[in-house]
């Protein structure tokens, strides 16, 4: 899945698919064939009914070729941050936060019971995002320093700023949170030789995303952008 593949994405698979739609009426076996198969349509839109025959084909069509690409791809190479695209990454990150945060009952918030000594037991799910967002901090980290190579921890750290500028664009300010507060931790902070290289388009767009989640005027800019 790296950015060289030539496998068809499923756009393009969908795109292919449906290019030959309207290419005209089946033959007559293919019509008889076709009208056997129809069974369980309400019978209105089976007798004499060629445009819904014609729409039959193309949807068969459409959904043998995605059937095609998914069997294909499922079997593909392991997914690893090196084959995925910043977008796929961001996807699954905004993916991973909705299905963790929609988890937490209205009932956690009251009383502030995660800052309670007992908070596992008061909010549970609230603490499921704070080991959440730890967990995804160690990840970014780890993915940077992996490589003793100055060119890909460079790489490495410019794809994760992308990915957190397309999180921006989701409206998952969490993420956004998460990568610029890894990117800061001391371990990648003092990678002198590697920042040396980052872009300055790069680092441009990490003090942006820095001053959008910045806890300064109780998160003044996250406000303000979560009101747009």
């Amino acid at each position: 899945m790296d950015n060289n593949r030539s496998a068809l994405s499923a756009t393009s698979a969908f795109a292919i698919a449906t290019a030959g739609a309207n290419e005209g009426t089946p033959t007559k076996e293919k019509f008889r064939r076709m009208s056997l198969a129809s069974a369980g349509f309400p019978t209105d839109q089976r007798i004499c009914d060629k445009e819904f025959v014609i729409r039959r084909a193309a949807t068969n069509r459409v959904l043998n070729v995605l059937r095609h690409w998914v069997s294909k791809h499922s079997q593909a190479e392991e997914e690893t941050f090196e084959n995925l695209s910043a977008l796929e990454i961001a996807e699954e990150l905004t993916l991973l936060d909705h299905l963790i945060f929609g988890c937490i009952p209205y009932e956690e918030f009251f009383g502030q019971g995660w800052m309670k000594p007992e908070k596992n037991e008061r909010a549970p799910y609230i603490m499921k995002t704070t080991k959440h967002f730890n967990d995804i901090s160690n990840l970014i980290a780890s993915e940077i320093l992996k490589s003793d190579d100055v060119n890909v921890r460079t790489a490495a750290i410019e794809k994760w700023v992308a990915v957190a500028d397309i999180c921006k664009c989701l409206h998952n300010y969490n993420a956004v949170l998460v990568i610029t507060s890894a990117l800061n931790r001391s371990a990648i902070f003092r990678l002198k030789k590697t920042w040396l290289k980052v872009s300055k388009q790069t680092k441009a767009l990490i003090d942006k995303l820095q001053k959008l989640v910045s806890s300064e005027g109780r998160f003044k800019n996250l406000r303000e952008a979560l009101k747009k």
